[in-house]
């Protein structure tokens, strides 16, 4: 299922993992970014703002078309409009390439919500100045944000239910002494962690509604409502 992303202006496209690349080597000999399923998940969410200007270096002096905005923040005024669906909220996210980044050169976008289902102006994005002695490079057609529609909701964190709780450790009890079973792959990092690939294994039986019984998700029971008339 697709949630429509609508927009003007520069370009704007679905995330994807980059491998060899900013995901990783490709190479199974030591432990990769793409490796870790729910990391890739996550990365591949949402879409992702390109920088579509020239090269540009910020490091202690911030260059046009960015200007500084405090001793902690830059900023660029982008021309992109989004108009995101009704009662969905338009969130901003560093991109995943920044934790990858073994310089340290992808500028550290800093997150904001923005109700851009009524929104009528342009993005402006808001930048982490870099730690002295490091910079961040912008270089034409490299992303420097990620895009994520949100629902517009609160949330109010609620304690399980010891029914729920023992439900879950029933689960748990379930892969401790199951789990082997569906393990496909084990290894060793080269800083001797032991790994497998149950997650991503389970990952894509639920995306085929094929996950064991013991751990599928309960349906909670709801209450039938008889519609009366009201004259």
């Amino acid at each position: 299922m697709y949630k429509i992303l609508r927009y003007y202006g520069s370009a704007i496209r679905n995330t994807e993992i980059q491998v060899p690349g900013w995901a990783g080597k490709e190479t199974n000999d030591s432990c990769q970014f793409w490796h870790i399923r729910q990391f890739v998940d996550c990365a591949e969410y949402g879409a992702e703002l390109v920088y579509e200007g020239d090269e540009i270096c910020i490091d202690e002096t911030v260059r046009l078309p960015f200007r500084q905005l405090s001793d902690q923040l830059y900023f660029l005024k982008t021309d992109v409009i989004i108009v995101s669906p009704l009662h969905y909220d338009l969130l901003i996210m560093p991109h995943y390439r920044y934790y990858t980044d073994d310089e340290w050169a992808t500028p550290l976008s800093v997150p904001c919500r923005i109700q851009a289902d009524w929104y009528p102006k342009s993005l402006t994005i808001n930048f982490r100045m870099p730690p002295k002695g490091h910079k961040h490079i912008f270089r034409s057609q490299e992303p420097y944000a990620q895009l994520l529609l949100v629902p517009r909701q609160q949330y109010k964190p609620v304690a399980l239910l010891p029914s729920e709780l023992n439900d879950i450790q029933g689960k748990q009890k379930f892969l401790s002494e199951h789990g082997s079973e569906y393990i496909t792959r084990k290894w060793k990092t080269a800083h001797d962690v032991e790994q497998d690939n149950l997650y991503n294994v389970l990952a894509s039986l639920a995306e085929k509604s094929k996950l064991p019984d013991s751990i599928k998700p309960k349906k909670k029971p709801y209450k039938l409502f008889r519609k009366t008339n009201v004259y």
